[in-house]
């Protein structure tokens, strides 16, 4: 395990963990009517989601010609960073426009009305759909696939692996939870949902403003 490039993934972990729309969704799976089968395989189609945009992002970085020169990293290698710092500098600018005009207020998809009487099997397409489709998670995915790449394979096996364990954490936690103590968490989740319907988009708001500078520092850097 290289923890210069666990220190890299870590923050894109940490961001795909703090969106709010798959949290809700596991909240609202966890509040259906079948919650102990829903959660597990919403839960289980984030997974699969999450790995099915870094592991193919990591072997087409890996499959690409690198443009390491002699005196330093070339036009590509200081490229990359510069792209992603613009693309996590607009997904900030468009979360703090929102937190302005809609008070904070996390805007759910329409399709998340249906998920308390959708099917474990449903719960497995929506986990899946919402960890692959997701425009801002699946950009981080990327970006976490490319920044392992070129590593050595058990390097990047880790770095993939603490990435997609702290970007699920968020959804795991409260669904392993549930499983312990059932109901006894519905009040909990209520609350949980309030609090991210309320704060969730200037969370993310946050933290991608903290990438974009962090993807700058690392043009700069390679200057």
């Amino acid at each position: 395990m290289d923890p210069a490039v666990i220190g890299e993934v870590l923050p894109l972990g940490v961001a795909v963990a703090i969106a709010p729309v798959p949290i809700i969704g596991a909240i609202l799976f966890l509040l259906s009517k079948n919650p102990r089968l829903a959660g597990p395989m919403y839960l289980l189609g984030w997974t699969v989601g999450i790995l099915g945009l870094v592991v193919p992002a990591a072997l087409l970085s890996s499959r690409l010609p690198h443009d390491q020169q002699a005196n330093g990293p070339g036009l590509v290698s200081k490229l990359m960073p510069l792209a992603m710092g613009l693309i996590f500098a607009f997904f900030a600018f468009q979360s703090w426009r929102s937190v302005k005009m809609a008070g904070a207020e996390t805007k759910e998809p329409k399709w998340m009305t249906a998920i308390t009487q959708m099917s474990p099997g449903k719960a497995l397409l929506v986990g899946f759909a919402v960890g692959f489709l997701n425009i801002k998670g699946g950009i981080l995915d990327i970006r976490a696939g490319f920044t392992v790449a070129g590593h050595p394979g058990s390097v990047q096996a880790s770095a993939i692996a603490v990435f997609t364990l702290i970007g699920i954490s968020t959804v795991a936690i409260p669904v392993i939870t549930y499983l312990i103590v059932g109901h006894r968490l519905d009040d909990t989740l209520e609350s949980m949902h309030r609090w991210l319907a309320k704060h969730g988009t200037a969370c993310v708001a946050t933290l991608m403003t903290l990438l974009a500078a962090q993807s700058f520092a690392k043009v700069l850097e390679l200057l």
